[in-house]
């Protein structure tokens, strides 16, 4: 039995390709994500665990007899707990994975990688005997404009130069705070992390988010990036 595991919706049109091929059970940690499935996806079979359920609970016994569980993320304190043989898609959010990140990767047997040179990355990273090239071996299509994506990594380009200003020579206080925060988040999450939390999610995946990625900032300080970083990228980065 194969089981598809996200938090998030954000890997959900990835994973659900891949589904419609195999059949099995999506699962996730989300009521917003299972709701969304089942407005967006309505035919398929997706139930719901929490980290803290017990082992005797359906959902939980149902991933501990599977054979392979599929995922779009890491989530390694969760699924390291499972014998399945555990594989890891990549769908595009990936682009400024690091070295950082590229260790939350072990506990994988397969990685589905998009395109050579992710393929390589991976190889390089010690991933060799792991990773799998999807476009060889699966179609996977996600519902996402080119140019919006883009656009996307042209603005984390941009914030990779603004941390390098040095605040102190700023004249205004919120600009140095501006930067500052920015420096905060990029060493706290990684760029992969800030591109989740500033660029690749919804607010109410925050919270969420801001545990995974460990940062030190505040929701509020998060927002607040969020909200006013193409006033202070165009104003900074002259």
């Amino acid at each position: 039995m194969i089981v598809y595991f996200s938090k998030m919706y954000q890997a959900i049109p990835a994973l659900q390709e891949l589904y419609k091929k195999t059949g099995g059970v999506m699962v996730t940690t989300r009521l917003s994500t299972l709701l969304k499935v089942k407005r967006n996806f309505p035919a398929t079979d997706i139930r719901l665990v929490k980290e803290y359920f017990p082992d005797w609970w359906p959902t939980k016994k149902l991933m501990r007899q599977a054979d392979v569980i599929v995922t779009g993320s890491p989530n390694k304190n969760f699924l390291s707990q499972f014998s399945a043989k555990k594989i890891m898609i990549f769908h595009g959010t990936y682009a400024y994975a690091g070295q950082e990140e590229l260790k939350t990767l072990k506990h994988f047997d397969y990685l589905f990688s998009i395109g050579p040179r992710m393929t390589n990355y991976l190889i390089q990273g010690g991933y060799k005997d792991k990773v799998i090239e999807s476009e060889d071996k699966v179609e996977i299509k996600v519902p996402a404009e080119s140019s919006i994506i883009d656009k996307d990594f042209e603005v984390l380009n941009k914030f990779k130069e603004l941390v390098k200003i040095d605040s102190r020579i700023l004249e205004e206080k919120d600009d140095a705070r501006f930067v500052s925060e920015c420096k905060i988040l990029a060493m706290d999450a990684g760029w992969y992390g800030f591109f989740q939390l500033v660029l690749k999610s919804s607010l109410v995946e925050l919270p969420e988010l801001i545990k995974i990625h460990k940062t030190s900032l505040d929701e509020y300080s998060i927002r607040e990036i969020r909200k006013h970083h193409i006033f202070y990228l165009n104003k900074l980065l002259k």
